[in-house]
């Protein structure tokens, strides 16, 4: 085969030629006619250069505006740090006051002590009461002794 080749090398290349060459044309014919010419161009270039002024425009419009609502959320935040601030001072003021109330108030041993003094005060008052009950007896028996003396004394004048 290679020296049937290197003989006939010429009309192969050749013929490879006429084949290949039409085709390369037809290539060549497509791309020219697939590729824009300097008016159109140029016309793009104009489209393009419209597009990017118009959205250079939009951009700077959307970067002022998302600027002010920056500002004006910042504005809001910064108030409302400023109140918390106050509230939170409010606030520190009202512990203070809680805590000096709270160190003012009883212990739970002292108010076990009270609670402890005052059920020896009820017995007490439990003995003290059945004293003046045994009193208010006598008193009573007492004065039914002397009503039924007077009765009696009363019967005997009569």
């Amino acid at each position: 085969m290679m020296q049937w080749l290197r003989d006939y090398w010429p009309i192969v290349a050749f013929v490879l030629a006429m084949l290949v060459f039409p085709f390369v044309k037809w290539v060549v014919g497509q791309l020219r006619k697939g590729l824009a010419s300097h008016d159109d161009l140029q016309s793009l270039r104009i489209d393009a250069a419209e597009k990017i002024a118009s959205s250079a425009k939009a951009s700077a419009d959307a970067a002022v505006a998302l600027e002010a609502r920056l500002n004006a959320r910042f504005d809001l935040l910064s108030e409302w740090v400023a109140n918390h601030n106050v509230a939170h001072a409010k606030l520190d003021g009202q512990m203070d006051q809680l805590r000096q109330t709270m160190e003012q108030m009883p212990t739970a041993a002292q108010i076990t002590n009270v609670l402890v003094r005052l059920t020896e005060v009820q017995g007490d008052i439990k003995a003290v009461q059945r004293t003046v009950d045994q009193i208010d007896e006598r008193v009573l028996r007492h004065e039914g002794i002397f009503s039924n003396a007077a009765a009696n004394r009363q019967k005997v004048s009569a």
